[in-house]
């Protein structure tokens, strides 16, 4: 009988996902973003009550069940519920439908970066040509005739929570429907986003008629262990072609993941996102930035989502790729920054930090930061 084998063992390659495969099973995760941090009592309450909820939904159309979730969490996070929204358990299964929609129409890609890497190594993994803008040079686009098909920004972004606001998102819609470039808007943090939350996204976008694709993510904010779904709402241009893509990955989520979510977005909706999320994100950012103060300067104090983008100050001696090794053997586990660029050596000294996280586990993290630094300079 053959030994078995660990997942870790059969990685291969370098990257973010990589990374936080390996930082699953760590004492202390700070390596992805998705939802970890201690559950309210009403998620308490929706965990203990799940077979009775199953026993609930059992009977009801799965329509009836689609409709009410999506009415939920596009009311909580201040938008109008778009027209027409495809679903799936993970907003990397959507993204690869584009990714294919665009190399069948032999599109090239302009992002903003700095930007987690999957959604880049997934559309070059299907031969889509992509090119790169630094975000602050975003209005800058609005000059120029474009060299590129599609546009693809993640707002709020990751790793370092810069924002489109109304004017920039109508005049970069504007500017694309005038060029007939597909915009792509990746907005799976807004709700951690007081100003984005405050304006429609989907409104400024149909008002200007551009061509676009908007994702959302449950799993970026409810705690319930990855039971989530991803959101994929478009112009209808493009709907039924990523209709098509989608259908043949997915036929329904499970009504019963749906409401669980719904009920889960009635939940926030009665605390309010400053005492759901907003409050915990500060606390966590605050404790550890408090804790490694002169050791890590903060790259986006600004920042909302529940994610640190942090630099090295020039008197540590070593990179951050050596600071993320060192942490490992402790079982401590962050991201260094090389992959949020496409020039790797920009991100060396650079680290992301997933804050969703109970604060005890943000602080042990930050200690052990501490700990680490002092015993790599000896």
């Amino acid at each position: 009988m053959s030994a078995l084998v660990s997942v870790s063992d059969l990685l291969t390659g370098d990257n973010n996902t990589t990374v936080q495969r390996i930082a699953i099973d760590g004492r202390i995760n700070l390596a992805d973003g998705h939802a970890r941090q201690d559950l309210h009592a009403f998620e308490l309450d929706l965990v203990e009550r799940a077979s009775e909820i199953f026993h609930e939904v059992w009977p009801k159309d799965y329509s009836s069940v689609e409709n009410a979730f999506l009415d939920r969490f596009y009311e909580l996070g201040g938008q109008r519920r778009p027209d027409h929204v495809l679903l799936s358990y993970s907003v990397s299964s959507l993204v690869q439908s584009i990714a294919i929609h665009l190399r069948r129409n032999h599109r090239r890609v302009c992002y903003a970066e700095p930007c987690f890497d999957n959604f880049v190594d997934l559309v070059a993994n299907v031969g889509v040509e992509t090119t790169r803008i630094g975000y602050p040079d975003l209005p800058a686009l609005l000059g120029t005739v474009p060299d590129f098909d599609v546009l693809w920004v993640v707002a709020p972004g990751n790793p370092d929570g810069q924002e489109l606001d109304e004017d920039l998102l109508g005049a970069l819609a504007e500017h694309c429907e005038r060029h007939d470039v597909l915009l792509v808007v990746d907005c799976c943090f807004r709700l951690f986003s007081p100003r984005m939350t405050s304006w429609c996204q989907y409104s400024v976008l149909d008002e200007s008629g551009v061509s676009y694709v908007v994702l959302e993510d449950t799993g970026k904010v409810f705690p319930f262990l990855d039971l989530k779904v991803g959101m994929l709402a478009a112009s209808a241009d493009v709907l039924g072609a990523l209709h098509e893509l989608n259908r043949d990955l997915l036929l329904n989520v499970s009504p019963w993941v749906l409401e669980l979510l719904g009920r889960g977005c009635t939940g926030a909706a009665e605390m309010g996102l400053e005492d759901y999320l907003w409050r915990g994100v500060r606390r966590n950012r605050e404790g550890f930035l408090g804790l490694t103060d002169g050791l890590l300067h903060d790259l986006a104090p600004e920042s909302t989502v529940p994610l640190l983008w942090l630099e090295l100050t020039p008197e540590v001696p070593f990179d951050a790729v050596e600071l993320r090794k060192h942490l490992t053997k402790s079982d401590v586990h962050v991201l260094d920054g090389r992959y949020f660029y496409a020039e790797r050596d920009r991100g060396a000294r650079r680290l992301r930090v997933a804050i969703s996280r109970s604060t005890p586990s943000v602080l042990a993290a930050a200690e052990r930061v501490v700990a680490a630094i002092g015993e790599l300079r000896g």
